[in-house]
């Protein structure tokens, strides 16, 4: 016969240490992270008539949108009332051809900004189980 003894407070511990690694800190640090990258290749990209365009794309964070732990939302935009023409250029307009920024941005960096959102995670996660 077998027998064994689980001792299921260090198993809650570790879970416990765990879930406040990937909580809600840990998923804005890593949001942020990935949301950078794109802002810095938006900003490369933007057209630089007066440098106003470039000098207000911003990292915004979702609040009604993100869910604590469980999830958190970034946007990568223009402030409207500065660079309110963003997305005449963006779109065009009936008189003028778009003039395309933010997408091929959010295009060319979505893979390196998944990369630096697991980067963080793995990190904040290593950091909590030591």
């Amino acid at each position: 016969m077998i027998g064994f003894k689980l001792n299921t407070g260090n198993l809650e511990s570790a879970f416990k240490k765990l879930s406040d690694a990937v909580g809600e800190n840990a998923l804005r640090a890593a949001g942020a992270a990935g949301a950078a990258l794109i802002r810095d290749e938006a900003i490369t990209r933007a057209p630089e008539d007066t440098g106003a365009l470039r000098n207000n794309i911003i990292i915004k964070r979702l609040e009604e949108i993100s869910k604590g732990n469980e999830s958190q939302t970034y946007m990568v935009i223009p402030r409207s009332k500065p660079a309110f023409y963003w997305r005449f250029l963006e779109f065009g307009t009936a008189k003028m051809g778009a003039r395309p920024f933010m997408r091929p941005a959010f295009d060319a960096r979505r893979g390196d900004a998944l990369n630096k959102m697991r980067e963080v995670l793995k990190w904040k996660l290593q950091e909590a189980l030591k």
